[in-house]
């Protein structure tokens, strides 16, 4: 489960975006964005985590605009809208 809540910044972002995330337990973490309708643009299987520390993701070529960062771990999952721009 989530210790607190994931941290994703700069918000908005530019060129990456950077993550931070205690879990209590280790878990399969994906990291999925998501447009305004819901649907999946980027999915990343980051595997099995304690903890995700600084983990950059390039949205550099990703369109402008307002998207949900969706952080899956084991049963659990964290959504953080996200705005890209430049």
């Amino acid at each position: 489960s989530f210790s607190e809540s994931l941290a994703a910044f700069p918000n908005p972002a530019n060129e990456f975006v950077t993550l931070n995330m205690n879990l209590t337990n280790p878990a399969d973490v994906r990291v999925e964005m998501l447009d305004l309708l819901g649907k999946t643009v980027n999915a990343i299987d980051l595997g099995w985590q304690n903890s995700l520390n600084n983990y950059r993701i390039d949205v550099s070529n990703m369109s402008m605009g307002v998207y949900f960062l969706k952080v899956s771990a084991g049963n659990m999952s964290f959504i953080e809208k996200l705005i890209i721009s430049r």
